[in-house]
C-alpha cells in the first residue's frame, strides 16, 4: 500500500470476498486489465480480510498487523513499494544486530547488477537462470511461474499456478540453488532507471506475446511508491560473515 492508500490488481483474477475489505476503484485508463483498488495490502493481497492493520509494532504499543491467511504464508509478499521494502530491510538489520548484540552487516535491496549476477548463477550468455531452453525435457516441464494461454483473457494455468506460487514450487533455478529468480513476482532493486527504479525477474503475469521478461537480462521500471499484485522483493546481506544472510 502506498501513500495514496491504494494499489493495483489484475482484474481478471481479483475477486474480493463477500464482506471483505477490498474494492476496485477504477480500471487503468491505458491498460484495461489493471485496476486501482483499496483495502488490499501485503497481508491482505486479495482484499478478503476485515479489520486488517497495515503496519504496526506490538513493542511500541501499536496494534500488530493481522496475520495473513495460512495458505499464503509461503507465497512471496506483494503490494509493497520500494519504500516498504527498504523499511523492512532496515528493520531486519536492526533485528539481527539486536539479536546478536553486535553489528552483523546490513540487509538491503540488491542492485540490478547484483540481482542479475545471482540470477545467472555463475553462467554467462544464458537466457534463463537454468539455461536457454524455456521448458525442461520432452514433457515440457515448466521451470517458473508465468502466464500461459491468451493474455490477458485466458490463463490456461499449464504451470499449475494462476497467481503467485509458494516459494520453491519449481525447484532451484540455477547452480547457486536460488528459487524464483524469474517468474512469480517482480523484484525491486535499488538501481534507479526510467521514471523510478529497476525491477527484475518478471512475474506470473508475464507472457511471451506481451511481457517476455522472465529472463535474466530483462528489466522494467516503476516509481518507488508503486505497489501491485505482482510486485515484491528479496533482500541481500552485506558486511557480515559468510554464514549470515537475509
Amino acid at each position: 500500500m502506498n501513500e495514496y492508500n491504494d494499489t493495483f490488481v489484475f482484474l481478471p483474477n481479483f475477486r474480493a470476498a463477500e464482506g471483505g475489505s477490498g474494492a476496485v476503484l477504477d480500471s487503468h485508463e491505458v491498460v484495461s486489465w489493471w485496476g486501482r483498488a483499496t483495502g488490499v495490502t501485503w497481508n491482505n493481497p486479495f482484499g478478503n480480510l476485515t479489520g486488517v492493520v497495515n503496519g504496526g509494532n506490538s513493542k511500541s504499543g501499536l496494534q500488530a498487523p493481522t496475520r495473513p491467511e495460512d495458505s499464503m504464508l509461503l507465497h512471496p509478499v506483494v503490494h509493497v513499494s520500494k519504500t516498504d521494502a527498504e523499511h523492512y530491510c532496515a528493520q531486519r538489520t536492526a533485528w539481527d544486530n539486536e539479536r546478536h548484540g553486535t553489528p552483523r552487516g546490513v540487509t538491503r535491496l540488491p542492485t540490478e547488477v547484483e540481482w542479475e549476477y545471482a540470477s545467472r548463477g555463475g553462467k554467462e550468455g544464458r537466457v534463463y537462470p537454468w539455461g536457454n531452453k524455456e521448458r525442461k525435457g520432452e514433457e515440457g516441464v515448466y521451470r517458473a511461474n508465468y502466464f500461459q494461454g491468451t493474455f490477458p483473457e485466458m490463463n490456461t494455468v499449464d504451470d499449475g499456478w494462476e497467481q503467485t506460487s509458494p516459494r520453491g514450487s519449481f525447484g532451484p533455478q540455477n547452480a547457486y540453488g536460488l528459487h524464483d529468480m524469474v517468474g512469480n513476482v517482480w523484484e525491486w532493486t535499488s538501481t534507479a532507471g526510467g521514471d523510478g527504479y529497476v525491477k527484475k525477474g518478471g512475474s506470473f503475469l508475464c507472457h511471451s506475446s506481451y511481457c517476455y521478461r522472465y529472463r535474466n537480462a530483462a528489466r522494467s521500471f516503476n516509481s518507488g511508491d508503486t505497489t501491485a499484485a505482482n510486485l515484491g522483493f528479496r533482500c541481500v546481506s552485506s558486511g557480515g560473515t559468510e554464514d549470515e544472510g537475509a
